[in-house]
């Protein structure tokens, strides 16, 4: 079995079944049949009466789009020229425009995702960022340029007024031809005013930022809109800054490249501030709150946690304080009785001492310390077994050391248990590192004696702690 290609006979070109689609200034467009390849292609072709001039500038749009190879632009299959005749055959797009698409959205309440529309507009981005990498200028795109085909491939097409940035690669390129055409609100103001010498990638920028526009509020950019504010609310403030951005008048204001106009972009996707706006910490914090939910939800409740908690906390050691107080009061006013009743005092000798004695030690577990010294030093010492004395000496002993007088608490505690010889032990080593009991630890030697007492007695950091709290105040 033989494989031939159809043969083309002589005089009879290989694109048949001519249908015309549209005319566009020196150029007609036809869908057709390629006998070749069996498929339909579209046909681009010169009208007869064009000039030199307008023949040049069509070859110049067909060489510079055929060197235009990305997925996101319309692709160029061959360029004939035949005597008068010139033409360049291109692929045949079975869709739509982006403008028909937007319409449809307008028009017929066709529900489309911003999100799918902003992925569509990534890619007319991308197709101009590569003509731009080449020294290619569209100058002309607009939504009814950018194609979407019936797959939802994205497709820039119409290259007739593209430039190249190195002029003298230019064939021919007339900024005025059809001038009266480009008055939309697509076009950069550099290139409706004239001021060519101005035209670079920013007037691309513009029209991609017009584009965007398009896409969000489904019109053209106009004066009267764009200086409307309460139109902008009707769409996420952060494309409207791209937006604006893109669109400024003066080409330095603009973003110095499409990337830089899509890095805008991705970083709104995905819940950034872009550079295009002028966040305060509130707008942060909004799009912090935005970008992590179920985190800040998480982090909310449990700082409502811990303030319950921390109050419930706070009531217990009030309650403590309170009924400290009133102990403290009692004991006081008894010690007074006791001191001026000789015959009660003698008759409480043993019971009383013990009675004070418990009162100073639950002072000092409400971390009322002063309250506990005070105490213990108002009762006659000549009133004290030797029991009761020695208790004293270690209740004071323990006071002294969690004041961080350890020349006074190594003579007062007595070694009765482990935990006090312990407490002694302690007492001797740091009385060496301070030059009086007025002192207190700082520095390396604080770091190692709240660690020693750590590993003795955990709440003995916590006495240290209130201890010198209540001093610094």
């Amino acid at each position: 079995m033989e494989l031939d290609l159809p043969e083309v006979q002589e005089g009879e070109s290989r694109y048949q079944q001519e249908e015309f689609l549209f005319e566009d200034g020196q150029k007609k467009t036809y869908k057709v049949y390629d006998i070749k390849t069996d498929r339909f292609v579209a046909l681009v072709k010169l009208k007869e009466v064009s000039s030199d001039s307008a023949r040049a500038h069509f070859l110049q749009e067909a060489k510079v789009n055929a060197s235009l190879e990305h997925p996101n632009i319309v692709p160029i299959y061959e360029i004939d020229i035949k005597e008068n005749d010139l033409s360049f055959c291109t692929k045949y797009i079975r869709g739509e425009t982006l403008a028909d698409i937007i319409r449809c959205i307008e028009e017929k309440n066709k529900v489309i995702a911003l999100a799918s529309l902003l992925e569509m507009f990534k890619k007319v981005c991308s197709a101009l960022s590569h003509a731009h990498s080449l020294g290619i200028l569209h100058l002309d795109v607009n939504p009814e340029k950018v194609y979407i085909d019936s797959f939802g491939d994205v497709l820039v097409g119409d290259w007739s007024s593209a430039y190249y940035l190195d002029s003298n690669k230019n064939t021919l390129h007339d900024f005025d031809q059809n001038r009266e055409e480009r008055l939309t609100g697509y076009h950069s103001p550099e290139l409706l005013e004239g001021k060519y010498e101005d035209v670079n990638e920013a007037s691309d920028i513009y029209s991609l930022g017009a584009i965007l526009y398009f896409i969000l509020f489904h019109k053209a950019p106009s004066l009267e809109m764009m200086s409307d504010e309460a139109y902008f609310k009707k769409v996420p403030r952060a494309l409207v800054s791209i937006c604006l951005k893109a669109m400024t008048r003066e080409t330095k204001g603009r973003y110095k490249s499409i990337e830089a106009l899509e890095k805008d972009l991705d970083l709104y996707r995905a819940g950034y501030a872009t550079h295009a706006e002028n966040l305060g910490l509130i707008g942060w914090a909004q799009l912090l709150f935005l970008r992590n939910k179920t985190l800040c939800f998480t982090f909310i409740t449990g700082m409502i946690g811990i303030f319950v908690i921390s109050f419930l906390f706070i009531e217990s050691l009030q309650y403590e304080q309170n009924k400290a107080n009133i102990a403290k009061d009692i004991a006081i006013e008894n010690l007074e009785l006791y001191k001026n009743e000789k015959g009660l005092r003698e008759s409480l000798s043993n019971i009383g001492v013990d009675f004070f004695l418990n009162i100073a030690k639950e002072s000092m577990v409400a971390h009322h310390f002063d309250d506990a010294y005070e105490l213990l030093n108002k009762i006659p010492q000549d009133e004290f077994n030797q029991e009761q004395l020695a208790e004293l000496h270690s209740v004071m002993g323990q006071l002294a050391f969690i004041a961080q007088k350890f020349h006074q608490a190594s003579s007062l505690l007595n070694v009765r248990n482990s935990y006090e010889n312990s407490l002694k032990e302690l007492a001797d080593q740091y009385k060496l590192k301070k030059e009086s009991d007025q002192m207190f630890l700082s520095g390396e030697h604080l770091v190692h004696f709240i660690d020693s007492i750590s590993q003795l007695k955990k709440s003995l950091v916590k006495d240290l702690y209130h201890y010198t709290k209540k001093k610094y105040k």
